[in-house]
């Protein structure tokens, strides 16, 4: 059962102490216990002058910020901090629990198992895009609900303007994301999610990607993907390889459950990683699965995104570092289906 309201206050209270404190020790003294990485130092030599090479957008709004005199690395860290610890986990849960009246605990359940995100926390503590990307995302997951609850027209084609502008941001920031949410609402708008079978669906997903690589229709994202050999020869490379049509599906399922489900125990690091983050994505999963007959038109959202999201990163993505931080959106989307089936699976038990 689900703990005391009080206690899950206090709880997240302790986790944001903790986490204030952890972010006082990286401004102070860096990074390096936790091993910064090399992207952010990338995006404050870029922002300050030091290197010309841009890698992408974010690095060219710090770059902008720096020339109006807005730019501190700190004051971005901070930024970012109290997104990762306080925006994020408190829309997360606004979103999967409409009334939180009603249903307490499980909305103040969202806040802390959102806080207690390792891989999210991680890029909270330094400039990086990811957090910001989560907080926009959710925004667009927001402005959806508020959509598929509006009546008047006119209102539907005002929050849609927005929620479209927020996806062509995060197009910006991560063009795959960008696409990944476009694509979700063309096939939830035109086709939505029938009431076929789990099974019969995937059998199908299965076929058509398969066509679509022999047909060469995949090989911009097979060329994206190859780039890893070269540009980040490290520990963390799979190596994967699509070379073959006909072993495609063995190839993309090795790709899935290493990538997104973290059968990777290579080191004490990627092991925890498992138990405390994919084990949960399964266990979603599986809740998911098993009370489909509960979703409501957010979550079929959140599953076609899921899947689009996601065969779009499995395919184009070789490296497991990379992945970490990739699915992030994965696993936000089942935390938030979970939680929503569950209230609204509670609340028809109830009448």
């Amino acid at each position: 059962m689900c703990p005391d309201v009080r206690v899950l206050r206090g709880l997240f209270v302790i986790m944001l102490v903790l986490k204030s404190l952890v972010l006082f020790y990286a401004s102070v003294y860096g990074l390096a216990v936790f091993g910064e990485g090399n992207d952010a130092d990338y995006y404050h030599k870029y922002a300050s002058g030091e290197v010309t090479l841009l890698a992408n957008s974010w690095a060219a709004f710090l770059k902008w910020l720096n020339d109006i005199g807005c730019y501190s690395r700190e004051g971005m860290r901070f930024f970012m901090g109290t997104l990762g610890a306080v925006a994020v986990p408190f829309l997360a849960a606004a979103i999967a629990v409409r009334d939180k009246r009603t249903h307490p605990k499980e909305y103040w359940c969202v806040v802390l198992m959102v806080s207690l995100y390792p891989t999210l926390f991680y890029y909270a503590l330094d400039i990086y895009r990811d957090v910001l990307m989560c907080c926009l995302f959710l925004l667009v997951l927001f402005f959806l609900q508020v959509f598929y609850g509006a009546r008047l027209a006119l209102r539907k084609i005002a929050v849609l303007a927005v929620l479209l502008s927020i996806c062509g941001v995060l197009f910006l920031m991560r063009p795959y994301l960008g696409v990944s949410l476009l694509l979700s609402l063309i096939v939830m708008f035109l086709f939505g999610v029938r009431s076929l079978s789990l099974w019969v669906l995937g059998c199908c997903y299965i076929i058509l990607l398969n066509a679509l690589y022999a047909a060469g229709l995949l090989d911009s994202l097979m060329l994206y993907r190859s780039k890893f050999g070269v540009a980040l020869r490290g520990g963390s490379n799979l190596e994967i390889v699509f070379d073959s049509s006909y072993w495609f599906v063995p190839t993309f399922l090795k790709s899935v459950l290493v990538q997104l489900f973290g059968f990777y125990f290579q080191g004490f690091l990627a092991t925890l990683l498992f138990v405390v983050e994919s084990v949960p994505l399964i266990a979603g999963l599986v809740y998911t699965c098993r009370n489909w007959r509960f979703v409501d038109q957010l979550s079929k959202f959140l599953c076609v995104f899921f899947v689009i999201y996601g065969t779009i990163w499995l395919l184009g993505n070789d490296n497991m570092g990379t992945a970490v931080r990739l699915r992030i959106f994965n696993y936000i989307a089942v935390l938030l289906c979970v939680v929503s089936i569950y209230v609204r699976k509670k609340t028809i038990s109830s009448l």
